[in-house]
């Protein structure tokens, strides 16, 4: 053996270091690098050869930086099976199993020595014939006094005994578990000592003290029930000159230390005894308590089955669903008479037939007159697949006799007990064609408009979602929507009624679809309001689809009670391109430019294009019809007031009018003239005029002080709460139940409002005045016809409106406006009150006109109504 390499490991040290007592030496002087300062290297090395020759239940041998192996003993030789010949000069891979080799071990294991200086590990290796061993290793780097590494060393231990010894211990125990979790114990009887001797698991499955392992013949016996013990005596006769007599298997019942007996099956195998050849019996107890009680409880379950059975076949007789049963292969064993009805078939002739001839079904999809496809049969798909197998929506049965009926379906398979493979399926099938007319019918009307039959707003919203999706990915292919608002449609509901209405936007709908394309969609979306998407077309040619809408709408007349009515309408037009991002945005822009066509004059169409002054502005009313709704929200709203003067005379009193700011944290008021223009085009002004009467009306209440030195409080109706009979009763309620005195109220008319619902508006002036308010009419002077309107409105007081008052002094006209206004009003009994009232010069002319009030920045600016009068 060749240890040369060792010369050049060993270092000198100052003093030798001794193994521990019981350590192999040679293994330690491997691990620890031991040196000898009294040796030269040469020496040192042929003392560790001779050392590592003598050692054969060890394997040691030496390898380079590499892992090639440079020395080897004769342990290595006598464990691994190679020579130093045959290893030297190889990868110690060799030794390794071809898995490990797989796995890259060796190279994983030398890189683990070299950074930690050691590596340990237990695990199969392989010898050169190519048994396994398993083995203890220890691979540790060699390094030099300079620290650098020269080489490895390697020991091993053959543990394979060892391991063996451990796996059968291992077997042992799992073999305990299992005879405790399968309820089993052993046992043994010599025949020749009468004894029987019984394992722990068998006493303690008795229930017996686990020190009671042997029992004598009489204890034996008695253990078994009288009924079973000529069973076993009969099994357990033998001939004594058989080799091996038969086995012993039987079914008995054995009694516990609480006296009850359990079952148990026992079977058992006749064995001699290696040491006297005498017979002895070796056998096995499993506790069998359980599936007796189950087998009792199958055979009074199967005598209820059989009761069952004749009432289930009087249930499927009677019952509405038709009920067809198969066998494994899939062919009919049975038919109710429902099934007979809806298949054609009765259960004699389709008896044995495969259940594709008998129940024949295809799908029906929505809208299609007539079945389309076929669907693979449900009961050979259940039995195939071992699943449930349920209808497809509009599944509809084809009778052998070619009636058609609409049918919901299921098939399950049968499976016996814990049985994998279904013995056969039952197929149910319950008639639904009246359900699903019915189910289309509401369907229908989900989503038409149930007067006209034309889309509803629900449906086209889902529509108009599906092109805003096809232009996004079909850029080159654009669509528009068009928005459509009837002009003077209350005309007919005001003179026929509501019922001549609806008949004008039936025949209208009507002529609308004769000039719409197939592929467009239309739609009513509410009231007098129409949509229409106009699909694959450019703006140019969606307007000429609008134009043809507008004149056929022109064209059309609608004749009642001896009258020809002419309508128009103002149509919207927007384009829908990639840029639309959702169906809400779309609505709203075509809304806008529809907004626009009616403002325009009505009767005809607005194409609304990017950078439009009138879209921006309906934009900005939107924004400030939102700030307007967090204002409500967030409690911004705030009163303020406006003194207003009497000219030329002593004050009787406290007079101001009411106005409504925004407040925004610590910011200036926001003005009604921002956001009022927009609550009016939102409908928003009853919401405003519910909240300044209520508001006012709760301070007023608040301060009885002040209401005692109050002369008239003003405040403003909108148009839109003038015609609002709701308002009204609410405004009527609350003054009516109010503590202040209602003559103290004023309520300022706009003269356009006024004008634009007479009747409703005297009808609100004389409610109000019932109570004791009084009216001013506001903005005097703007109307065409403002004093034929005087004489019908009841006023207490005529505001002359700001534009003639803040002109009067440089403007001969407008100054003869405001004289001759006083003067008519004072002969109507009104008294007047000038607006914008800005300089002294102006105040003065007001005086010497006779004009009875002002009202301006002269006198006094608007103030939080609260600080006014703290």
């Amino acid at each position: 053996m060749n240890l040369s390499p060792l010369a050049d490991v060993v270092t000198p040290s100052s003093s030798p270091r001794l193994p521990p007592c019981g350590v192999n030496v040679t293994g330690w002087c491997m691990a620890h690098s031991l040196t000898w300062s009294a040796l030269s290297k040469f020496e040192m090395a042929e003392m560790f050869r001779l050392m590592a020759d003598e050692i054969r239940e060890t394997a040691i041998f030496l390898m380079d930086t590499n892992g090639i192996i440079t020395a080897w003993n004769d342990g290595a030789a006598e464990m691994k099976g190679y020579t130093a010949e045959e290893a030297v000069g190889q990868f110690f891979g060799i030794l390794y199993t071809q898995e490990d080799r797989d796995a890259e071990a060796p190279q994983h294991n030398l890189a683990m020595a070299a950074q930690q200086g050691y590596f340990r590990e237990e695990s199969w290796r392989e010898r050169k014939d190519g048994t396994l061993f398993w083995a203890r290793i220890a691979l540790t780097a060699l390094r030099d006094e300079d620290g650098t590494m020269i080489g490895f060393s390697k020991v091993t231990l053959d543990l394979t005994h060892h391991k063996r010894l451990e796996e059968c211990v291992k077997e042992k125990e799992e073999t305990q578990r299992i005879m405790e979790a399968a309820s089993a114990g052993t046992w043994s009887w010599t025949p020749a000592t009468a004894r029987l001797k019984v394992s722990e698991h068998l006493a303690a499955l008795l229930g017996y003290p686990s020190e009671t392992y042997t029992l004598s013949r009489s204890q034996s016996l008695s253990l078994i029930h009288p009924d079973d013990e000529d069973k076993v005596a009969a099994q357990l006769r033998y001939d004594v000159g058989a080799v091996r007599p038969a086995p012993v298997m039987a079914e008995l019942r054995v009694r516990g230390v609480d006296g009850d007996y359990q079952w148990v099956y026992m079977r058992a195998q006749w064995r001699r005894d290696e040491a006297d050849e005498s017979l002895v019996l070796h056998g096995v107890c499993v506790a069998i308590q359980e599936l007796k009680n189950a087998q009792r409880e199958r055979e009074n379950l199967f005598a209820r089955l059989q009761e069952e059975e004749q009432r289930a076949q009087i249930t499927l007789r009677s019952i509405a669903d038709g009920v067809i049963t198969v066998d494994a292969a899939g062919a009919v064993a049975q038919l109710n008479p429902a099934a007979e009805r809806l298949t054609g078939w009765s259960a004699e002739q389709a008896r044995g037939r495969q259940a594709s001839e008998v129940f024949h079904v295809r799908a029906h999809e929505k809208g299609d007159a007539e079945p389309q496809e076929a669907v693979l049969n449900p009961i050979e798909l259940a039995l195939r697949e071992n699943r449930v197998v349920s209808a497809p929506r509009n599944a509809t049965l084809i009778s052998r006799h070619g009636h058609r009926h609409s049918v919901a379906y299921a098939c399950a398979p049968l499976r016996i007990m814990d049985e994998q493979r279904p013995e056969g399926a039952v197929l149910t099938i319950h008639d639904v064609t009246e359900s699903k007319g019915l189910l289309d019918d509401l369907t229908y009307q989900a989503s038409h408009d149930a007067l006209t039959g034309l889309l509803n707003r629900r449906e086209f919203a889902i529509k108009l979602q599906r092109t805003l999706d096809r232009v996004k990915a079909e850029h080159s292919h654009g669509a528009a929507l068009l928005y459509m608002d009837l002009d003077q449609f209350k005309i007919v509901n005001d003179t026929c009624g509501h019922s001549a209405g609806d008949d004008l936007l039936q025949q209208l709908a009507t002529e609308y679809r004769t000039h719409v394309r197939e592929r467009d969609t239309l739609a009513r979306l509410g009231g007098d309001e129409f949509a229409l998407i106009v699909e694959h077309c450019s703006i140019e040619e969606a307007l000429v689809v609008a134009n043809k809408v507008l004149a056929t709408t022109h064209r059309f007349r609608y004749t009642c009670a001896g009258q020809s009515f002419q309508i128009g309408v103002s149509i919207g037009l927007i384009p829908i391109h990639h840029g639309t991002t959702n169906v809400e945005e779309a609505l709203r822009l075509a809304d806008h430019a529809c907004y626009i066509a009616k403002e325009a004059g009505r009767n005809r169409v607005f194409v609304q294009r990017s950078g439009d002054v009138d879209v921006q502005r309906r934009r900005n009313d939107m924004h400030w019809a939102a700030k307007l709704g967090d204002a409500f929200s967030n409690g911004q709203l705030q009163l303020f007031v406006q003194p207003i003067r009497a000219v030329g005379k002593a004050q009787r009193g406290l007079h101001y009018e009411v106005l409504l700011r925004i407040q925004e944290d610590d910011s200036a008021p926001i003005e009604p003239a921002m956001f009022l223009p927009a609550a009016n085009r939102y409908d928003l002004m009853p919401s405003v005029d519910r909240w300044v009467l209520s508001q006012t009306v709760a301070w007023l209440e608040g301060h009885a002080e002040h209401v005692e030195a109050l002369e008239m409080c003003s405040m403003n109706v909108s148009q839109r709460a003038l015609a609002d009979d709701a308002f009204r009763d609410f405004a009527v309620e609350l003054l009516g139940s109010m503590s202040v005195p209602a003559h103290k109220l004023c309520f300022e008319i706009a003269e356009t409002g006024a004008c634009a619902n007479l009747h409703k508006t005297l009808e609100f002036i004389d409610r109000l005045k019932q109570l004791g308010c009084r009216f001013a009419l506001d903005d005097f002077g703007t109307g065409m016809a403002s004093f034929s309107y005087l004489k019908q409105i009841p006023v207490d007081f005529v505001k002359i409106d700001g534009s003639f008052i803040s002109m009067m002094t440089s403007s001969r006209i407008d100054y003869e406006m405001v004289r001759f206004t006083n003067e008519i009003s004072h002969v109507m009994g009104r008294q007047t009150i000038a607006e914008y009232v800005a300089d002294s010069a102006t105040l003065e002319a007001l005086e010497n006109i006779g004009v009875d009030f002002a009202q301006g920045f002269l006198l006094g600016e608007p103030r939080p109504m609260a600080l006014s009068f703290a």
